[in-house]
């Protein structure tokens, strides 16, 4: 996801805006940069979840993971 890019619309596995703010880049392009709130239902919640993997598609972006919270 280009992060000076706007964000989907709100839903299943989709982002909402969790922050925005500027940098020289973005301010130059007249544009803001923004981290991403994304919520998933655990399907599964007799699973106990181990591990998250961070798959990239090898674009000019890359995946990363600034917090994670668990709500029973």
């Amino acid at each position: 996801m280009d992060w000076i890019a706007p964000s989907p619309a709100p839903g299943d596995g989709n982002p909402v805006e969790a922050w925005s703010g500027e940098n020289p880049k973005s301010r130059a392009q007249h544009k803001t940069i923004q981290l991403d709130l994304v919520t998933w239902e655990h399907l599964r919640p007799d699973v106990e979840i181990t591990s998250l993997d961070l798959v990239s598609t090898l674009q000019k972006a890359a995946p990363f993971l600034v917090a994670v919270r668990l709500e029973p």
